[in-house]
This record gives C-alpha cells, structure tokens and sequence, in this order.
C-alpha cells in the first residue's frame, strides 16, 4: 500500500524546482553576507556622488580664485614685456650710438692721417696745339708727370733693400682736382686748414722740332727752374718728374740714379746735396755714396770713408753699422769688419742682413764656428736670404760638412740664379 505523504510546504514542488533548475542564467541563492552587500550598495553609490560633488565645487571655486586674480597677473606681465621692451630698444640705441662712435673715430683717423701726408700738386701743363691733338692735353701731360714720379719712387724703393732702408715719407702727387669729389674736398680741407703743400708747373713749346718744358716750383722754399727737351713727350715727362722727386725727395732720386746704372749723375747729385744741405739727411747722402762705390764701382776703400762719415752722425744706426762692418771686410780688415758687424747685431738683433754681414766677417777672419752660428741666425730671420745661404755653405764646408755645404750653395744658386 503506498503512503502519500503530504508535501513539504517549505520545499517548491518538483516541477518549479527543476524549472528554476534549469532557467538559463537564474541566480544562485546568494549567502547572506552578500545579501547585505547588494543592500548597502545605494549608500556606497551615494557617497561617492557626494565626494565628487565637493570636489568639482573646490575646482570651480580654486578657478575662480584664479580668474579672479588673472587681471592683475596680466598687468605685471604687461609691465614686464613693457620694461623689457625698453631694454631691448636701449640697447638698440646704445650699439647705434657706439657704432656710429667708432665709425666717426675710424673716418677721423683717415681723415687726419690723409691731410698729415705731405701733398705734392702738379699742375696743368701748357702745352702746344700739336700736342694737344696727339692727346697729350695739359692735364694729361700733368698726370703722366705724376705717374712718372710714383715710378721712380718705387724704383729706389725696391732696388736693394737689403742695403739702403728708404723712410720715404708719406706722400700724395696728384694732379689738382678739378668738381666735386672726394680729392678735391680733401683738398680743400688742406687750404681751409693752411697745411703745407708743394705745388709744380710748367709749360712745354716747340722748339727746333723738339719741345722744351720749363719746369719750376710753384710753392714753397725752391726756386729753380728745370729746362728739357726731347722730341718725345714720354721723355720730357720723365725728365720732369726727375725734378719733382730732387726738389722734394733728393736723397729717393739719388738712389734711383745710382740703381738704374747711372752713378756718375747719381754720384754728382750727392757731392751737391751734402754740400747744399748738412744735416741728419747727410747721414743717408753719405751712406748710399758709400754704397754705389762699395757695390756699384768696385772701391771699398773710398767706401768707408764715407760710411765713417755717415756713422760719426748717425752712430746708433744698425744699417750704417753693417754697411761699415761689409765696407771694412772686402777692403781686408777682417778684425774691425767683424767689431762692426758685431755692432750692427747688438743695435739690431731682428736685422737678418746685419747676421749675414757678420757671418761673412767671420768667415773671412777664420772663424767657421761663430760663422755657422750666424749664417743660421740670418736664415732663422730670413729663412730665403741668399746671402746667409752661401754664408752658410762656405762656413759649412770649412768645417767638413760637403753635402750641406753643397745644399747650402744650391739653395742660394736658386735664391740668387744671378
């Protein structure tokens, strides 16, 4: 007999029991503690709505703060960019006014070195209608005179330099400028300021089918007249120049006569000049004499007379004192060639030639050691000195050294093929 026992009401009947059972995603019967957590889950939501609330009222009120303040922050950084702003543009003025400054100070030095030069004018030569129809006009004939003068000047500059130190002074030959221009603003600073200037003329006629210039000295303390003639311009134009150069530079003439083969003219010119003005400038008259006969005519005897000369005026001149010590050593003096030499050295020490000099001095004396010694002082100065190179191939062989006295020689067969 079956028993059927009523049912459980605390237990779903089977059929709903397996329905959930089987429903697809139902819940679990959850244990209480998480009962409790799903309960107090809207106050934890809460809170934190709460909390970002405050912090979003904080953010406004920090920004309001802040844009509260930003004026006057815009303000400071204004006057700021003002200040700044005024530096800067300070600045700008101070570099301006410093640049013109040393712009000024640059153009007054040239301004002023340019007007201390000594100003040599020639002016426009008269010339006849046929010259004037080959182009030689009066200014043209002005200019080739100038440019004359700079040719000789250059001349007695370069001509043996080792030997004679021309201080030829600073010197502008021009011809006078004629409008508005740089030149003849400058020359008129130089009338409006009464500085001291030399000015030539002339005029050139015909004459037995030649032409004759008359040259004379517009200004200053000369007053001789120099006649020419030449049946080419070219010529009398030379001739002209010549005269410029002796009344304004005599001792630049002299040495160019005297290196252009021309030593008697040039020989002449110096007796005069000594005897026409005595002075320092007889000192350099008396040495470049000494020279043209020491190197020129082949008489070094006569040569020291007139390097003494020059040395009892000029006694702490390195180049009179070397010019000597060479003079002494060809004439045979070994012994006061080297004193002299030695002289020149201790006066000079930088002066190559003047270690040349004394090299050749004591090479001629015996002495091949202090000869080496400054035959290589000179080329340590003057690295392409021919002299110190044959200098020091002879001292180098005397002592026994053949292959450097040989490469010595031949550095100074290149250095001098003459």
């Amino acid at each position: 007999m079956t028993s059927v026992l009523p049912p459980d009401p605390s237990q779903p009947p089977s059929g709903q029991a397996r329905a959930i059972e089987e429903r697809p995603g139902a819940p679990s019967p959850s244990p209480p503690d998480a009962l409790a957590t799903r309960q107090t889950a809207p106050e934890s939501k809460g809170h934190r709505s709460s909390s970002a609330h405050l912090g979003i009222a904080g953010a406004l009120s920090r920004t309001r703060s802040q844009l509260t303040t930003l004026p006057s922050r815009l303000s400071r950084l204004g006057a700021n960019l003002k200040g700044l702003s005024e530096a800067v543009s300070t600045l700008r003025s101070l570099v301006a006014n410093s640049a013109l400054i040393v712009l000024v100070l640059v153009l007054s030095f040239f301004v002023a070195r340019d007007l201390a030069r000594r100003a040599v004018f020639i002016e426009p030569v008269s010339v006849p209608p046929v010259l004037a129809q080959r182009g030689y006009t009066p200014e043209v004939m002005a200019n080739r005179i100038v440019d004359e003068t700079l040719r000789i000047r250059r001349g007695a500059s370069v001509r043996n330099a080792e030997w004679i130190r021309s201080n030829l002074q600073p010197t502008d030959f021009e011809v006078p400028a004629a409008g508005m221009s740089l030149r003849s603003a400058r020359q008129m600073a130089r009338l409006f300021l009464s500085l001291p200037e030399t000015r030539f003329g002339g005029e050139v006629t015909e004459a037995d089918g030649g032409y004759v210039l008359r040259f004379r000295q517009l200004s200053g303390t000369y007053s001789e007249v120099a006649t020419s003639s030449s049946t080419d311009p070219d010529t009398i134009a030379h001739l002209a120049a010549q005269f410029v150069v002796g009344q304004t530079e005599p001792l630049v003439l002299a040495e160019f006569l005297a290196f252009d083969g021309r030593t008697d003219e040039a020989v002449e010119f110096l007796r005069t000049f000594i005897s026409r003005y005595p002075g320092t400038d007889t000192a350099q008259a008396h040495n470049l004499w000494g020279i043209i006969l020491m190197k020129e005519k082949g008489e070094p005897l006569q040569a020291v007379e007139h390097f003494r000369a020059a040395a009892r005026i000029l006694p702490k001149s390195a180049t009179i004192a070397r010019n000597l010590g060479a003079a002494l050593t060809i004439a045979g003096d070994h012994g006061a060639g080297v004193e002299m030499a030695r002289k020149a050295v201790a006066l000079d020490s930088k002066d190559a030639e003047a270690h040349a000099i004394l090299s050749f001095a004591l090479t001629m004396s015996g002495n091949y050691k202090e000869a080496l010694d400054a035959a290589r002082q000179c080329l340590k100065l003057a690295p392409n000195h021919p002299g110190g190179n044959l200098n020091l191939s002879v001292a180098l062989g005397k002592s026994g050294d053949l292959d450097g006295c040989i490469a010595a020689a031949q550095r100074a067969a290149d250095l001098s093929p003459t």
